[in-house]
């Protein structure tokens, strides 16, 4: 099988924990990569190999399900997120169903996913109005996207996943959760 490890299964072995120990949300999410193992299985028994935007969602996957062992060990709720991906998400990669995927290069998912980071961050500590030099320091990740796109005559700023970073004036940007 494609050689996967999880975060997940490393913090749990690090603090002892069991799936009882697990919040419901956690446990959900483990169920999932479960199910995705076996349609991994199932795809590599037709010779067929898993892309590296595949794998890129199955670790995104992972990291939600950290996060959610995070907020049980610490007593807290910061992830308010939904499971970025599901079992259902990845069969339709793993049986070459999801026509959304063709442009979602690995390196993409990646970008995307530590521009979120970043975004949350920011978030999470109040900025929601970041000038294009703040940017810079905040992520200097999204300002080079930011930057390499930039058009005078037209809208500016990024999407991701969870937030939105939007121009709102000259150089001056928004930052809201979607």
């Amino acid at each position: 099988m494609a050689n996967i490890t999880y975060a997940y299964a490393k913090l749990m072995q690090q603090h002892n924990l069991t799936m009882d120990d697990l919040s419901e949300d956690a446990k959900i999410g483990i169920s999932q990569i479960k199910d995705v193992e076996k349609g991994i299985r199932m795809t590599e028994a037709r010779g067929k190999s898993i892309t590296p935007a595949t794998i890129s969602k199955i670790k995104a996957m992972d990291k939600w399900i950290v996060s959610e062992i995070l907020d049980s060990i610490n007593d807290t709720d910061d992830n308010d997120d939904e499971m970025p991906f599901d079992a259902d998400d990845i069969e339709e990669d793993l049986n070459g169903d999801n026509p959304d995927n063709s442009n979602e290069s690995p390196e993409n998912l990646a970008l995307g996913t530590k521009i979120d980071v970043d975004l949350r961050k920011a978030f999470e500590s109040g900025n929601t109005s970041i000038t294009f030099d703040e940017l810079k320091t905040i992520s200097p990740t999204a300002w080079k996207v930011v930057f390499d796109n930039y058009d005078d005559t037209g809208d500016n700023g990024l999407e991701t996943s969870h937030y939105s970073l939007l121009e709102t004036s000259e150089n001056n940007f928004t930052l809201q959760n979607k």
